[in-house]
């Protein structure tokens, strides 16, 4: 029997669009689970958020890595750019 904190008594409803409700059916069939229950174990789970204060230090270093890439090694200000975007893009 689950606890109380685990019992699923709450019904939200959500918008969104056919493709997108397409994709989380094909990712909760995947895993043999329902869209609804898939939807809860993704949000809960979900490890792409960044903690602020950690992304403060990571906006920081950058910062300083370009500027030591731009007295140093300007030819690798593109490269970190680059790396840079990917990380704040995930």
């Amino acid at each position: 029997m689950r606890s109380q904190d685990e019992k699923r008594d709450i019904i939200t409803t959500i918008r969104m669009s056919d493709k997108q409700r397409k994709q989380i059916q094909e990712k909760a069939d995947m895993r043999r689970m329902t869209m609804g229950s898939y939807l809860v174990y993704a949000a809960v789970n979900s490890k792409t958020e960044f903690d602020p204060v950690i992304t403060v230090h990571a906006q920081n270093i950058l910062n300083i890595a370009r500027k030591l890439a731009k007295k140093y090694e300007p030819e690798l200000l593109a490269e970190l750019n680059e790396e840079e975007l990917g990380l704040w893009c995930m």
